[in-house]
């Protein structure tokens, strides 16, 4: 996907040190898959059997710096649905342009590749990321209870979900 502002692009190994660096923010949760014993070595190490499995894409702005990462995963196709992660570096990234590449992604998995429902999570505390959902359309599904540890804290994990609607 490429845009006058963004382009989405395959993770390639080079990324792995900008998103390793990430992983230790609080607002940019990524691979939660794995356990608390992840280490850069790892990723480096095992970077085609994880990122075979997933569809990463990293998210550039227009002078090709690293803005946020996206992934889909869980693809169930019979029942048409999936899992969307996305993570921006807040600082980096505009409400326009979050938009629109949100809608892009949408498009993708509702028009392409004939998904009826994205589901995402968010930790709470990522207001920023909230209202963007909020206003493409996710509603709050639930709430995961003390599900993240971080920095000496348990935080809720909130699961919203996006419904293809045919008028």
């Amino acid at each position: 996907m490429t845009d006058k502002a963004v382009c989405l692009r395959r993770i390639e190994k080079a990324d792995i040190w900008q998103l390793w660096e990430w992983h230790s923010i609080d607002s940019l949760y990524l691979f939660g898959e794995f356990d608390t014993t992840l280490s850069f070595d790892f990723l480096i190490d095992n970077f085609e059997n994880y990122f075979n499995g997933h569809k990463d894409f990293v998210i550039e702005d227009n002078k090709n710096k690293i803005i946020g990462v996206c992934s889909f995963h869980n693809f169930f196709f019979e029942n048409r649905t999936c899992d969307l992660s996305i993570r921006f570096k807040e600082d980096d990234i505009k409400k326009n342009v979050l938009l629109n590449i949100l809608q892009h992604i949408i498009g993708l998995l509702f028009d392409e590749m004939n998904i009826r429902k994205i589901t995402t999570k968010l930790v709470e505390g990522t207001a920023f990321e909230l209202e963007i959902l909020k206003e493409v359309g996710f509603c709050l599904e639930g709430v995961l209870r003390e599900h993240i540890y971080k920095n000496g804290s348990y935080f809720d994990t909130l699961v919203f979900s996006l419904i293809k609607r045919i008028n």
